[in-house]
């Protein structure tokens, strides 16, 4: 009898353990929007995945995601390929130079923004670069020195991030490059392997990978491998090309997949083929490779709805240990969830996103996920959701229509005398009219006041955080915290 009831306080005790462990996840699952933005060029996620920083047409936003509130805005003149947080803690944009007010071209640029020191926020330009025989920059990447390593895909070499000091009269270059050996780069990934630094580059136009030590210098020769994506059986016939793979370096730790002494792993997404593979890196010798051996591989149109599974799936993200995988493509509106478990690669579901996926972003921590989303090619609808612990969603989930900052922003209008409505977080007709109310100076105090009080400039903030497109036509002075 004891030990009956022994056993029934075990299970009782287990149930409620594992309630809560579920409450406790489903607690930390959130999500929030940002609306009508511009076209979004690069989104990058701080440690933790509690800021984001966001380029859009020439211009950096930064925004603290709990409550979503914009506290930084400023023009950068350059339309970024890719965003990066630096080991430094700078943040750096790489992509071609701007004409203000416009997508004119004004040649490859290179920036690093530092953190305030004052207020811990705001970022300020404090190194550039222009112009170095190169048309645009493609990707940027981290040595284990904390150097930035640039690429692009018009060349076959990459260099640290340019200084002035770096440059000898007369434009000419003197500092040293890297070298490819399979063409020019759409994506550059650099990290250690054993103490000594590697690079894996996703060769632009092409199904191809190239790996090898990170070896710097002007008079040293290409080292790198070719790694084709898709192996060839004898006699078939190689498929043609377009797209350039997307990939991700995937941390191994103790799985049953680090056999051999193996740390890392390769996730590839393959657009010519709709296809998701990992790849061990294995030892051989004082060397590694990037090995076929035991590969994992998933055929991803299957998992696409019915009307959508001609998309070509073209954008990846996931942690760093490859617990949470997205892919989407631009022509659908639904994001594929992956997992790889330490032993496979496991389909998770979908979610619903209500519009065409154009990014995606996740931090390497996994806490924190954004889908942008629009119809229109060039941005002007499109949407960024915030998905806090997104290893929390069900196998199948649409895209919420209600929103806390909404439902903020709705209970500040109610205040200053506009209706929005009952506050329930969905942005509808009469919240959007009470916006417009507001800004027109229809409330009890206009925004643009010399007597406006907190409440207003507060409410004023709330409706930029979720709606930027106001701040972008006005001065980025108008921010509160800026």
């Amino acid at each position: 009898m004891f030990q009956r009831y022994l056993i029934a306080l075990c299970l009782a005790l287990l149930t409620t353990l594992a309630g809560a462990a579920h409450a406790q996840s489903e607690a930390r699952l959130r999500f929030d929007t940002i609306f009508d933005l511009p076209f979004v060029q690069s989104l990058e996620f701080a440690p933790g995945g509690r800021e984001l920083f966001v380029a859009v047409e020439g211009h950096l936003l930064q925004w603290e995601l709990d409550p979503l509130n914009l506290v930084h805005h400023q023009n950068t003149q350059i339309l970024a390929n890719e965003m990066v947080l630096g080991p430094d803690r700078k943040l750096y944009s790489v992509g071609l130079g701007s004409a203000r007010g416009s997508f004119n071209q004004a040649g490859s640029k290179a920036v690093a923004f530092g953190r305030d020191g004052a207020s811990g926020t705001a970022f300020e330009a404090v190194e550039a670069n222009s112009n170095l025989g190169i048309s645009q920059y493609s990707s940027i990447a981290f040595d284990s020195g904390g150097n930035a390593i640039l690429a692009s895909a018009s060349s076959f070499t990459a260099s640290p991030f340019p200084r002035r000091e770096d440059l000898q009269s007369g434009g000419a270059r003197n500092y040293p490059q890297l070298k490819f050996r399979c063409g020019g780069v759409s994506q550059l990934s650099i990290f250690a392997i054993d103490g000594v630094d590697h690079y894996l580059a996703s060769t632009a136009g092409q199904a191809t990978l190239e790996f090898g030590k990170l070896d710097l210098g002007g008079e040293r020769g290409a080292s790198g491998e070719c790694f084709m994506v898709e192996q060839m059986e004898k006699g078939q016939k190689r498929q043609p090309t377009f797209d350039a793979v997307r990939h991700a370096v995937i941390d191994l730790g103790d799985t049953p997949f680090s056999i051999e002494g193996a740390s890392k792993a390769i996730m590839v997404l393959n657009p010519n083929s709709n296809r998701l593979s990992l790849f061990r890196i294995e030892p051989f010798g004082e060397t590694h490779f990037l090995s076929r051996l035991g590969a994992l591989e998933l055929e991803l149109s299957k998992f696409m709805p019915s009307d959508a599974q001609e998309a070509v799936l073209t954008d990846l993200a996931t942690d760093a240990e490859g617990r949470e995988v997205h892919v989407s493509s631009t022509s659908a509106s639904v994001v594929l969830r992956f997992e790889f478990d330490g032993t496979g690669l496991n389909y998770r579901g979908r979610i619903a996103t209500g519009a065409p996926v154009q990014r995606l972003e996740m931090s390497s921590d996994g806490a924190a996920a954004a889908i942008v989303t629009g119809r229109a090619p060039f941005g002007g609808d499109w949407r960024i959701t915030v998905i806090e612990n997104p290893a929390a969603l069900s196998d199948w989930l649409q895209v919420p229509a209600s929103f806390p900052s909404i439902k903020a922003l709705q209970e500040q209008l109610n205040t200053q005398d506009l209706s929005a409505g009952f506050p329930d977080g969905i942005l509808g007709p009469q919240t959007t009219a009470a916006v417009g109310d507001f800004l027109s100076g229809k409330g009890r105090t206009s925004p643009g006041s010399n007597e406006a009080d907190g409440q207003a400039q507060m409410l004023y903030q709330s409706i930029v955080s979720s709606f930027p497109k106001y701040l972008l036509k006005e001065k980025p002075a108008r921010l509160v915290n800026d």
